[in-house]
């Protein structure tokens, strides 16, 4: 069942708090730490968080009022993509106070966007990324970019869990999805089959077949199961953790046609 409005709203509130929790006992040599994103220490993840989330509170304000247009004002010309680059690397001059507090600013705006949301909005068109999504698709990228980033800095330093149950959950739910989206077709050349996988107690298969990757429920037909809690999987779907170091960890199950599953795992290339 989709998810509400309202479980949206409480699992935006605590994983934001969890967030602003984890920045406030960090060290002075913690922002250093590389974290699983490449390229990119604890305080470029920060960064992220607090220019991405000004952003998404434009997008979702902008969704509920029935405007499609892009979440920024900039000159006519100017290229979207490098722009928030340079503005990334000038506020890592900052260095992390002024973007915790950006941060904090930002989410509480959010959350009172948010207040506006209610079940039959999640479904209303909006603007996302140069295309068109329910408002619903826009509030759970939102979800997943807190949960899985929170994930990045608390495995960064060396803090368990890397994920609460609600935000795990969310983040495998998103990764399933996310599967069929970003799957590369150059990837997937001569493979074919079904991988039946199993994320948090909930199972979907997904079909290989012809460069393509579809999602649908499990019809007992596989050739592979994978099986694992979903903040494990959207680690292994995102590109944060192999599978070979989640299967040595004993967090990831595969049973049947392995070759198969790397395979159908190898080809998703998330943003």
């Amino acid at each position: 069942m989709p998810n509400s409005a309202a479980t949206y709203r409480i699992l935006l509130r605590d994983e934001a708090d969890g967030l602003l929790a984890d920045f406030a006992r960090l060290a002075d040599t913690d922002w250093s730490r590389p974290t699983a994103c490449a390229g990119w220490d604890v305080l470029d993840v920060l960064i992220h968080l607090h220019l991405g989330t000004v952003l998404h509170v434009n997008m979702l304000r902008d969704g509920l009022a029935g405007r499609f247009q892009p979440p920024w004002d900039l000159p006519p010309g100017a290229d979207p993509s490098a722009t928030f680059r340079q503005r990334h690397q000038q506020g890592r001059l900052d260095g992390p106070g002024p973007h915790v507090e950006g941060f904090r600013a930002a989410v509480a705006d959010y959350d009172q966007v948010m207040a506006e949301v209610d079940d039959a909005a999640l479904d209303r068109p909006a603007w996302f990324w140069s295309g068109q999504a329910p408002l619903r698709t826009l509030i759970a990228a939102r979800a997943f970019d807190h949960v899985i980033h929170r994930a990045d800095i608390r495995r960064a330093v060396g803090w368990q869990p890397w994920f609460t149950p609600a935000g795990g959950r969310q983040a495998g739910e998103l990764a399933t999805r996310s599967a069929e989206l970003f799957s590369l077709p150059d990837r997937l050349v001569g493979v074919q089959g079904a991988v039946l996988q199993t994320i948090d107690g909930v199972s979907t298969q997904a079909y290989v077949a012809d460069g393509r990757v579809r999602i649908a429920p499990p019809d007992g037909r596989h050739q592979a199961a994978i099986t694992t809690d979903g903040g494990t999987w959207a680690l292994v779907t995102w590109g944060r953790l192999a599978l070979t170091d989640a299967l040595a960890q004993r967090l990831v199950t595969v049973e049947g046609d392995h070759t198969l599953a790397e395979r159908y795992l190898g080809a998703i290339r998330t943003p």
